[in-house]
């Protein structure tokens, strides 16, 4: 469980991500599609298509943070989206 600060936002791609990206590829779709700040210390997650791998990027003390997490069964759940959006932002529940 991870205890994060009233002022860091949790920001979730709507649609699948190919897992393939690295930093530069999921800060490059930070940037240009959602019009973020990746330097803003909040968290950008990104699921698979199959809805079982997530990724999350974070600035943190000058360089990147790239979290993984693959689950051997089952999938990420993921919230109800407005039609026409391209991320999410969630809060800590």
């Amino acid at each position: 469980m991870f205890a994060l600060p009233a002022s860091v936002r949790v920001v979730l791609a709507v649609e699948p991500v190919d897992m393939r990206k690295s930093i530069d590829g999921l800060m490059a779709l930070v940037r240009t599609a959602w019009g973020e700040d990746v330097y803003s210390g909040h968290l950008f997650a990104f699921v698979s298509r199959k809805g079982d791998r997530v990724k999350v990027l974070t600035w943190s003390r000058g360089g990147f943070v790239l979290l993984y997490k693959r689950l051997e069964t089952g999938r990420f759940r993921l919230p109800p989206v407005d039609e026409g959006a391209q991320a999410v932002t969630l809060d800590a529940t």
